[in-house]
């Protein structure tokens, strides 16, 4: 009696080592032990069948880790691996498998960094083609700069490009390299945040906080409060946004006269960002067009009438929120390449669908 194969392989996927290949439905019991078994099963198959090349593109498409059990000298060896970096491309581990001597390593590294940069950590760095590899891969994912020795006579070419794709990759950038200035200054111009990554004892830090502040007033929030010349970057940042005031730390000596600067600037749009309980709270809401504590007690019978407009506490929170969204969307986005690609896109239209409904 021949057993029910199909029966047993459901129940359990390694009873697929107890399959003999002459089966003649083995290939659609293989299929389904692939299916459950993912990588491992491969490893039951034998080599030698004629449909090995499909099954083995099945298994590694679903896992890539499967290519530890294909034999590299198969004449299909490069089309299987394609199936590893094509679909599951989410996996930086393909490299690892593939022989770097193989004829076709250096067209399925490319590839490789190109769906998913973090492969980069398993191509040898005294490759011939290692700095093209490089700057795809950081390309594609800029925390990848963090595997690229800093002693390469082209670590600044790939640093540029990486930087270019998010500032914040800064931190991965040597701070004694003598054109550090110049690769800050690309990483603040992209991403305004990543002035947090520079040294605030640099000689120049004060010409890349301008620039920070130019590039977005919100990044005042990234500047130590005992910065030289904090008081004046804050001032520049109040004046251009009236949300920067949310930003500016309540402790700074001189917080009272930036929130000045902001209000004389930008009105009631920056007094919703001042504390209520500020001493000089009355002489700013009074310079709005408010009266000072009678405005403030009679605050919330206006928030009660249903037809007032925007009520400055409905706005303050509004802007508040956004500001509190923009800073998840900056840790987000440090984040988001040690997290899977699926749940950072997730997150991302979750805090797109938030804005909106601010």
């Amino acid at each position: 009696m021949v057993p029910n194969y199909m029966r047993l392989i459901e129940a359990d996927w390694k009873e697929l080592r107890h399959v003999p290949p002459s089966f003649v439905d083995y290939g659609q019991v293989a299929r389904i032990a692939i299916d459950k078994g993912r990588d491992l099963a491969l490893k039951f198959v034998p080599t030698d069948r004629a449909d090995y090349g499909e099954l083995a593109r099945l298994a590694v498409a679903k896992n890539c880790h499967a290519l530890a059990y294909v034999p590299t000298n198969r004449a299909d060896y490069a089309r299987i691996v394609m199936a590893a970096i094509v679909y599951d491309h989410l996996s930086p581990a393909v490299l690892k498998y593939v022989p770097r001597n193989h004829a076709d390593y250096g067209k399925l590294a490319r590839i490789a960094v190109r769906c998913n940069g973090g492969a980069l950590a398993d191509v040898l760095t005294d490759r011939a083609d290692y700095g093209e590899l490089a700057r795809i891969a950081v390309a594609q994912v800029p925390a990848v700069l963090g595997d690229v020795p800093h002693y390469r006579d082209d670590y600044g070419a790939i640093a540029r490009v990486a930087l270019q794709k998010s500032g914040l990759v800064l931190r991965d950038v040597p701070k004694d390299r003598v054109d550090y200035a110049d690769l800050a200054r690309i990483a603040i111009a992209t991403t305004a945040s990543a002035i947090s990554e520079v040294s605030t004892d640099r000689p120049d830090f004060g010409e890349l906080a301008r620039l920070a502040i130019e590039t977005d007033p919100m990044s005042i929030l990234d500047i130590p409060k005992d910065a030289v010349g904090y008081g004046d970057l804050a001032r520049i940042a109040v004046s251009t946004n009236a949300g920067a005031i949310y930003r500016v730390s309540t402790s700074h000596a001189e917080y009272d006269e930036i929130a000045r600067v902001a209000v004389q600037k930008h009105g009631r749009e920056a007094l919703v960002f001042v504390p209520k309980d500020r001493p000089v709270y009355a002489e700013l809401r009074a310079l709005v067009g408010g009266n000072g504590e009678d405005e403030d007690e009679d605050e919330d019978e206006d928030e009660d009438e249903e037809d007032s407009s925007y009520s400055d506490d409905e706005e303050g929170t509004r802007a508040q929120a956004a500001a509190a969204l923009h800073v998840v969307s900056d840790e987000l986005f440090e984040l988001q390449h040690s997290m899977p690609e699926g749940t950072y896109v997730r997150l991302s239209a979750a805090l797109k669908r938030a804005h909106e409904q601010i």
